[in-house]
């Protein structure tokens, strides 16, 4: 029992090195803010660059990578996120 824990804590450490969205993530991003994104189940939970809080569905429901409702847009390639505001510049970060 003990070994096959262990290797799910392993192979969890390894998904969030290789590029994948980790359960809890802050990124750095390119006008000097920060933002903060916590996976849960189909949604994410946002802290965006100027201090927004927003709780975002994915969009569409199976996605993994791209989570919004209007105004807000947030997709995550990799270890890059686009925050996306309607009205305004979009703005990168990297985590």
């Amino acid at each position: 029992m003990a070994v096959i824990l262990l290797s799910a804590c392993v192979a969890s450490t390894e998904t969030a090195q290789d590029g994948a969205q980790p359960r809890f993530a802050t990124y750095s991003c390119d006008d000097g803010t920060e933002m903060t994104v916590e996976a849960v189940q189909d949604k994410v939970h946002v802290v965006g660059p100027h201090g927004t809080e927003v709780e975002l569905p994915a969009s569409p429901p199976t996605q993994r990578s791209r989570y919004g409702t209007p105004p807000y847009a947030l997709v995550i390639e990799g270890t890059e996120a686009l925050w996306m505001v309607s009205g305004e510049v979009p703005v990168t970060c990297n985590r």
